[in-house]
């Protein structure tokens, strides 16, 4: 699940997430957060 979440986050929906040394863009940590907060949320009903 939490490699769904990090290929969710850092695809191209969040266009202005950091771009990572390896070229990966990463989400800002906010966004993380909020996916990961959803994700607990949907999982627990």
């Amino acid at each position: 699940m939490s490699s769904l979440l990090f290929h969710i986050a850092t695809g191209p929906e969040n266009p202005r997430g950091v771009t990572g040394d390896d070229g990966v863009e990463l989400a800002p940590p906010a966004r993380l957060v909020a996916l990961i907060a959803e994700s607990d949320r949907v999982v627990s009903y």
